[in-house]
């Protein structure tokens, strides 16, 4: 520690060490005393290192880029919501379709194999009367529309009768569903003459 001559102290000890104002100097006791209780500016300096190295902020920098790669996450994962939310009805849709196809498949396949002609869906008694309709919207089997259905289109085509194995016939039934978000399904079915 380097002492300095009373009065000569400055910034290493308070104004006490000063001279008084009859101009006479603290003695060296009083001044040894005060610079005992100094703080001094080498020892702020490394403290205020210290804090600064503890310091924990965020510069507007580092700001700026984060808010920049959350937002391209969120405008990804924001993407994919809409994508699924998109789309998360076609499976209903499809579903609604198959089971439009399948009730008329259903209801062609429990008629007679073969019958007369017959005019008028509600008056269809075999597989054959079935051929070459067409249904704008879906109808029931005595020719009403079902409502909610309206925007669906089903044709069916049933074949001549083929021979299969064992010498039996079967006529080949194709029932084709068209819609919102389907393109066309088809099922085929075989009313066989046993």
């Amino acid at each position: 520690m380097v002492r300095q001559a009373p009065g000569n102290c400055s910034m290493r000890c308070p104004t006490s060490c000063m001279p008084d104002t009859a101009g006479q100097a603290l003695n060296a006791v009083d001044h040894e005393r005060n610079q005992q209780f100094t703080v001094r500016p080498e020892l702020v300096e490394g403290l205020n290192q210290q804090f600064f190295k503890r310091q924990r902020g965020v510069t507007l920098i580092e700001l700026v880029l984060s808010m920049v790669i959350i937002s391209i996450a969120l405008v990804g994962i924001l993407s994919v919501i809409n994508l699924t939310v998109r789309h998360s009805a076609d499976p209903v849709i499809e579903h609604q379709a198959l089971a439009i196809a399948e009730s008329y498949l259903e209801e062609i396949s429990l008629q007679a194999y073969s019958g007369s002609a017959s005019i008028g869906r509600a008056n269809f008694d075999d597989v054959s009367d079935y051929n070459g309709l067409n249904d704008n919207g879906v109808h029931d089997q005595q020719g009403n529309a079902v409502s909610g259905l309206s925007q669906y289109t089903v044709s069916v085509v049933v074949s001549a009768a083929t021979a299969l194995t064992g010498s039996v016939n079967a006529k080949q039934i194709t029932v084709s569903v068209s819609g919102p978000g389907v393109p066309s399904l088809t099922l085929v079915g075989y009313k066989a003459d046993y």
